[in-house]
């Protein structure tokens, strides 16, 4: 069963999902650390679903698969040691908005 978390607690830890999964946020919403977010697993959808029924109650849409959250992370890290969850949500957007990675130059 599908439930809300913050997605500060996504980006803190991202492998702590499958890779098969995938990332699910508000719609029409500005998202920041404490957005509330879904991680489902599309494989589990019925064959004739095209969203998951909890992604639709809640105004949830598909943002990114964890295994690209889990790449964003990880560039971040590699970039800064010391790197902060307001850098990791910086990240998420940058390459959320650009498809590409953020450079912390």
């Amino acid at each position: 069963m599908s439930q809300f978390i913050p997605i500060r607690d996504v980006l803190g830890d991202p492998n702590k999902f499958s890779w098969a999964d995938s990332l699910f946020l508000p719609e029409n919403e500005d998202w920041n650390l404490d957005s509330p977010s879904a991680i489902i697993n599309m494989d589990d959808l019925a064959h004739d679903e095209e969203a998951p029924q909890f992604a639709i109650d809640n105004g949830l849409v598909h943002v990114l698969n964890i295994s690209e959250v889990q790449d964003i992370v990880s560039n971040a890290r590699q970039q800064r040691a010391d790197c902060t969850l307001n850098d990791l949500i910086s990240a998420f957007l940058f390459y959320y908005r650009h498809d590409a990675f953020i450079s912390f130059d």
